[in-house]
């Protein structure tokens, strides 16, 4: 099974709802999305080693390059994915 999960973010964070959660000065959408992927993602993986699945089935987090025009980067400038052998 791969799950893929396909990003995309406002020009501003919308920090409303959260507003403790909200850095001193506006950021992307897409930034703040990395702050939280790098605070998540090792508790993911740790999850996922806990229930006996290799690290490289970890899921990834990727980030088109500037430039790329790959299929995926014309409307999705990032993507989460994760594949699990069932």
């Amino acid at each position: 099974m791969v799950m893929l999960n396909l990003l995309s973010f406002r020009d501003i964070a919308d920090y409303r709802s959260n507003p403790g959660l909200a850095p001193p000065a506006p950021i992307s959408g897409a930034k703040a999305y990395d702050l939280h992927a790098v605070a998540t993602l090792p508790m993911l993986e740790d999850q996922i080693r806990k229930r006996g699945a290799s690290p490289s089935r970890s899921p990834g987090y990727f980030h088109q390059k500037d430039g790329n025009r790959g299929t995926l980067s014309a409307f999705w400038p990032k993507y989460l994915g994760g594949r699990h052998e069932t």
